[in-house]
């Protein structure tokens, strides 16, 4: 693999993790959001560093899952390439 064909793929993972990542913190601020404004026990039962918690972790196993898909996706499609051409 040359410098190119891994920074094409680095690419690729970020942005793919960054889409599904940012799409996740997203529903997770309302849903933190809406359950601090309407949900006493919510409101009162955690600290800011809780609900803090609640709303990054989803962004970052979304971020981490589908940058190791696109990484993973990425090697796959090198390694049909590299079979395909030994072939011929």
């Amino acid at each position: 693999m040359d410098d190119k064909d891994a920074r094409s793929a680095g690419v690729q993972a970020v942005e793919a993790g960054l889409t599904s990542g940012l799409t996740a913190l997203a529903f997770s601020s309302l849903g933190v959001l809406a359950a601090n404004k309407f949900w006493p026990a919510f409101r009162n039962g955690l600290n800011v560093s809780g609900k803090t918690a609640l709303v990054v972790t989803p962004f970052f196993f979304y971020f981490f899952l589908d940058a190791e898909h696109a990484i993973n996706d990425s090697r796959q499609e090198r390694f049909e390439k590299l079979r395909s051409s030994r072939k011929a």
